[in-house]
């Protein structure tokens, strides 16, 4: 098995592409915590809520800067209860949202950044009681949501952004039932969702007679989320087959216009495929789950075949141990367990030989746990652990080692609730003194730092290595290297030259699997690396 693995901690020093960001704003002051949560970026504004008392939920706006950082509005003016606005969605150059102002009830709201902008679009039930508007999803020129009425119980509404366009698309389940709509996802050619006990695949094309059953002969996700995603023209799902004859447990389901196929039939008795986190990057759809023997690990699908990419565990052992998986560079970024290296942040191109550990954040089998993973100015950002305690790391391309981005002493930061405004990078951030807050990191800081990372050094990676060895080095017009392998007496087993960024093949060399030194050197710079051969 060919096993990728990038730069260890143990041959790069992390901490100097580290920055020192600032505290933004304590909103509480003191050790409390204002949780700051649904950070959005609108124009040269963020928006979030936040509490400024044990209970008083409201939403926030920030500039990046201290004096830019204020109460939007006091939507309830009972500051003991707040508001409690949530589902931020952008939609027609305004955030819209539930919220309860303590007169309306829980009832849809918009925002455009400003106090005066900040507005009920409609009292769906009237008075105090509430419609719990829920599931916002834009598709085409509407924003629709499921909200509750006494007549028609929880069903499906649309709006067009004010009270005259806002009104009840389908009444599915007829008189006061609910529907409940639910796992609203918007396609290239409508939404598609299902009822509350997941019986069936409905779509809208955002009109009444345009709303229907697909079929109710499956049962979308199981009991929980379906994962629907936009591939190749069509939208894939995790369903499962009625209980009886023929049925196949839980598999990859597809919606080709208006028709709906199982396409996998992979179980056993003991366990069936179970797709989930269902992502679209480059030519592939990619998911997670289970075949027997092999535990639960990567599969993509590719328009004719689905297949598993990698056995990272071999055997009945999950390999996949992640929360999440997302698209970045045409490939597909997660978290994965080895005993060797417990879990870390991988990613993947569809093959075996591309599917490998981006880097063993915290040495050892002790494991970073990556989570929250974001792309922001097409870089990834994520939180883990290097043993240090929680941060955030930047990936700036997929074949690149990831760097250390916040550098917070005495304190924890998560990239759960980031954003980038006015060349700031804000971000939720902990710390014994002032709980969590919002920090903010320049990036004009950072790019002094990362264009001195470019010009004087070299690295390479992966380490510990088995199929070749990667060098990357100072962009520098007209410079050539000399690289050699040599054990750790000195001996010099291999040596070449070489200019622009290139991989050396080990294959050839015939090493025994141990630890051996690289140098690379020219008449500016020499850097020794201790690497480990698998």
């Amino acid at each position: 098995m060919k096993v990728f693995l990038l730069l260890s901690v143990a041959i790069f020093p992390f901490g100097i592409h580290a920055q020192n960001p600032t505290l933004l704003y304590d909103i509480l002051p003191g050790n409390e915590s204002s949780f700051p949560s649904n950070l959005s970026a609108m124009n040269e504004t963020a928006l979030f809520t936040a509490r400024n008392n044990s209970s008083n939920y409201e939403i926030w706006r920030t500039d990046g800067t201290v004096i830019g950082t204020n109460l939007l509005k006091e939507l309830n003016p009972d500051t003991l209860l707040g508001s409690m606005p949530e589902g931020f969605v952008k939609f027609n150059n305004a955030f819209y949202f539930t919220a309860n102002d303590g007169t309306h009830g829980f009832e849809l709201w918009r925002t455009d950044g400003t106090s005066e902008g900040t507005e009920l679009v409609a009292d769906i039930l009237p008075g105090s009681y509430s419609s719990y508007p829920a599931e916002l999803t834009v598709f085409g020129n509407n924003l629709y949501f499921r909200a509750f009425t006494e007549n028609y119980g929880s069903e499906l509404w649309k709006t067009g952004g004010t009270a005259e366009t806002t009104h009840l698309l389908a009444d599915l389940a007829e008189g006061s039932l609910s529907f409940y709509p639910q796992y609203l996802y918007a396609g290239e050619l409508g939404l598609y969702f299902s009822p509350s006990n997941n019986q069936g695949v409905y779509f809208t094309d955002g009109t009444g007679d345009g709303t229907m059953a697909l079929s109710t002969d499956v049962v979308v996700g199981q009991l929980d989320a379906p994962y629907f995603t936009q591939f190749s023209g069509d939208v894939y799902f995790r369903g499962k087959d009625p209980v009886g004859p023929g049925s196949a447990g839980t598999q990859l389901w597809r919606i080709h216009g208006y028709e709906v196929e199982r396409l996998t039939a992979i179980f056993n008795q003991t366990s069936d495929l179970n797709p989930t986190n269902l992502v679209s990057s480059g030519n592939l759809l990619y998911f997670f789950g289970e075949e027997y023997p092999h535990g639960r690990e990567l599969w993509a699908f590719d328009g004719q075949l689905v297949f598993m990419v990698r056995d990272i565990i071999p055997g009945a052992e999950d390999g996949v141990e992640s929360p999440f998986l997302i698209a970045f560079e045409d490939k597909v970024f997660f978290a994965a367990y080895t005993a060797e290296f417990g879990l870390e942040p991988w990613i993947s191109n569809g093959t075996n030989i591309g599917t490998h550990m981006v880097q063993d954040i915290c040495p050892g089998n002790a494991g970073s746990f990556p989570i929250s993973p974001k792309v922001l100015n097409d870089f990834l950002f994520f939180t883990a652990d290097n043993g240090l305690g929680e941060q955030i790391w930047k990936l700036r391309q997929a074949n690149i080692a990831p760097v250390l981005f916040s550098n917070l002493t005495d304190a924890f930061a998560n990239s759960s609730e980031m954003t980038y405004i006015n060349n700031l990078y804000v971000f939720k951030g902990s710390s014994e003194s002032c709980g969590i807050e919002l920090w903010v990191l320049d990036e004009a800081l950072l790019a002094e730092k990362f264009e001195a990372q470019e010009l004087n050094e070299i690295r390479l990676w992966p380490n510990p290595a088995e199929e070749y060895i990667e060098i990357d080095f100072p962009r520098k017009a007209g410079n050539s290297y000399e690289f050699s392998m040599m054990d750790t007496n000195g001996k010099v087993l291999f040596r070449c030259n070489f200019r622009d960024q290139q991989h050396f093949p080990l294959q050839g060399l015939q090493l025994v699997p141990g630890e051996y030194l690289i140098q690379i050197q020219n008449h500016e710079v020499s850097e020794t690396r201790r690497i480990l051969i698998k």
